[in-house]
């Protein structure tokens, strides 16, 4: 290790005999050049933040930036963050490291490539039944809004009871999720509005 010795005047191989700390490493080493030993303070210059290269993927399009986050930070598959400068919300979905690997987590200075979908808001998927016919809308929400059964929502000129939801773990027909969770949303089609409530018919069509 290079390290300045108060004799030669300047940086040195040394020989460490003892060292401690992280950020700030003190310890005793030995000059190479002339033999003397003495005392040593080395303080970590590293930058705070690195720039780590990012995909963003919104539904259709995705796009390259290098964002800027504090080297030590732990980032994790599923995990999501705010970037401030740019506003955005990101969840991420893999992590390619500078080793080669692609792992489950990774501090930002060893990420090589960082893959993320925009998070800010999701894309909710539902499928609304009018008798023997199903079609399938999205509805734009953000991520820890609730979807209730027996909420009302509204597709163009259709309109649909909430009556059951499929999450990860299953179907509820009762309650509320958010919808993050959501891995779609069933409606029983309604006739027609009255004022601002929705009115059921019961008419097949």
């Amino acid at each position: 290790m290079e390290i300045y010795c108060p004799t030669c005047n300047k940086l040195t191989d040394h020989e460490i005999i003892r060292i401690r700390g992280k950020k700030v490493k003190e310890g005793i080493a030995k000059c190479k050049v002339c033999g003397t030993v003495h005392d040593f303070r080395l303080e970590d210059t590293k930058p705070k933040e690195v720039e780590v290269k990012t995909i963003i993927s919104d539904v259709e399009k995705s796009w390259t930036e290098n964002i800027k986050l504090e080297r030590d930070r732990v980032l994790r598959v599923g995990e999501d963050f705010w970037v401030k400068e740019k506003n955005l919300r990101l969840k991420v979905t893999a992590i390619d490291c500078k080793d080669g690997q692609r792992r489950r987590a990774a501090k930002a200075e060893d990420i090589d490539t960082l893959w993320t979908i925009r998070y800010d808001r999701i894309r909710v998927k539902f499928s609304v039944h009018r008798g023997p016919i199903t079609s399938s809308h999205f509805v734009w929400m953000v991520p820890e809004e609730y979807i209730e059964v027996g909420d009302v929502y509204k597709f163009g000129d259709l309109y649909g009871v909430v009556t059951k939801i499929k999450t990860e773990d299953g179907v509820i027909d009762r309650g509320r999720i958010q919808a993050k969770d959501a891995v779609r949303v069933y409606c029983r089609a309604l006739k027609r509005r009255v004022g601002r409530a929705l009115e059921e018919t019961g008419e097949t069509y």
